[in-house]
C-alpha cells in the first residue's frame, strides 16, 4: 500500500495559516501587555501629581529694561520631584513660550532651570531676550495641577497671583 501526502500547495496553504494565527496571537499578547504597563505608568503618574505643588514668587519676578533680563523665582512646595517644562510670558504685542529640553542642567533658549526641582527647592528662571515687561508669566510643569500664573498689577508694577 503506498500512502499519499498531502499536496505541496495544501502544505504550504496549511503552513501559512498556521503562522497567521501564531502572529496573531502574540501580537494580542503583546497589545495587552503593553496596555497594561501604560495603565500601570500612568496611574502611578497621577498619585505623584496629587503629592505634587509649585508656586511663583510674584515678589521675586524682576524685569531689568536695559538688559531686557526677566526673573522668575518658582519653588516646589510638594512632596515629590517636578520638572519644569515651559515657561510663558505675554504682553500686549506678544506671547512667547519656552519649552524645555529634558537634560541634566537644562539651557531652553536663554533660560536655564534645574531638573528636576526637589521637594522645597528653589529655583530662579533667567531669561535675557524678553523684549518687554510681561504682562503674565505661566509656569507649567509635568504635573498638571502643578502650574502657577503670576499677572502685572500695572497700577503697582508689581507681580500678584491670579
Amino acid at each position: 500500500m503506498h500512502g499519499k501526502g498531502i499536496s505541496p500547495l495544501i502544505a504550504t496553504i496549511l503552513l501559512v495559516a498556521l503562522v497567521v494565527a501564531i502572529a496573531a496571537l502574540s501580537s494580542q499578547f503583546v497589545i495587552n501587555f503593553q496596555q497594561e504597563r501604560q495603565s500601570e505608568i500612568e496611574s502611578k503618574g497621577s498619585q505623584r501629581c496629587t503629592f505634587t505643588a509649585f508656586v511663583i514668587d510674584p515678589d521675586s519676578v524682576s524685569y531689568t529694561p536695559g538688559t531686557t533680563t526677566l526673573l522668575v523665582t518658582v519653588r516646589n512646595t510638594g512632596s515629590e520631584d517636578i520638572i519644569i517644562k515651559d515657561i510663558v510670558y505675554s504682553n500686549t504685542t506678544s506671547r512667547i513660550r519656552e519649552v524645555a529640553v529634558a537634560t541634566k542642567r537644562r539651557d531652553y533658549g536663554t533660560i536655564n532651570a534645574t531638573y528636576p526641582l526637589k521637594p522645597g527647592q528653589v529655583e530662579t528662571i533667567q531669561n535675557t531676550t524678553v523684549g518687554s515687561r510681561p504682562e503674565e508669566i505661566t509656569v507649567t510643569t509635568d504635573c498638571p495641577a502643578a502650574t502657577d500664573t503670576v499677572l502685572n498689577d500695572t497700577t503697582t508694577n508689581k507681580f500678584k497671583r491670579i
